[in-house]
């Protein structure tokens, strides 16, 4: 079996804060979505001590893909290794490590480090990595820097909202509701029309016209969805 040629890379950035916020930050994924221009969703499937399995939702040159992560975190060393599963067992995928070094006056280095197969697929988060190389890594470890020079404020930039509906019926049922969105436009009298395209299983962009003030239809103010799979949080 011939050995797989892989792409190194990788990104550095030096941020006014303290090497602890800055790894806090690295290794709450979970919270990534509040504040991280890429990250649409992030799913907590396996968390015991220093090992993390995540599922991920993330935009890559204006797609939504997924794929899921397993992580051991070092705070020690604050150091987090990453290993991307993949669809078959022969095909290799993303690893990686997120470093955090100490500099003088309080400072820091954030580093991304990553390794991807040369031959990696669309379909694959590979390929996800690669062509987000330069534009959405950069915009991570940007967006990281912005947050964690402000870490002392990061809270008060968050606004919580919340609406909560009683169904007499079971959970399943309403879940099962949400995901048909295709059915939406016979079931819902103020959406007249819905386009979905679902390239890739529970992640299908879509685009949605609903009718505005005196039955007229308007254009949404832009396209694009994402639906989890099954199991999970719409």
């Amino acid at each position: 079996m011939p050995e797989t040629a892989f792409h190194h890379t990788s990104h550095r950035v030096d941020i006014a804060a303290p090497a602890g916020v800055v790894y806090g930050l690295v290794a709450d994924a979970v919270r990534w979505p509040l504040f991280l221009t890429p990250t649409v969703h992030v799913e907590a499937l396996d968390l015991e001590g220093a090992d993390q399995r995540l599922r991920i939702w993330a935009l890559a040159c204006d797609d939504v893909t997924s794929w899921v992560t397993r992580r051991t975190l070092d705070p020690a060393a604050r150091r987090i290794d990453f290993r991307q599963e993949v669809p078959g067992p022969s095909e290799p995928g993303v690893t990686g490590s997120w470093v955090v070094e100490e500099l003088p006056e309080g400072s820091s280095r954030l580093t991304l480090r990553s390794a991807l197969p040369a031959s990696a697929t669309r379909t694959t988060p590979a390929s996800w990595l690669e062509r987000a190389e330069h534009d959405d890594l950069l915009a991570l470890l940007a967006d990281l820097k912005h947050l964690a020079e402000r870490w002392a404020t990061l809270d008060e930039h968050i606004v919580a909202v919340e609406e909560t509906l009683r169904v007499d019926g079971p959970a399943e049922l309403a879940y099962d509701f949400l995901y048909r969105i295709e059915n939406w436009p016979a079931q819902l009298p103020r959406l007249t029309r819905l386009d979905l395209v679902e390239e890739t299983p529970g992640i299908p962009p879509l685009g949605g016209w609903p009718r505005g003030g005196a039955g007229r239809e308007r254009t949404p103010p832009g396209g694009g969805g994402w639906v989890p799979p099954r199991g999970g949080r719409l």
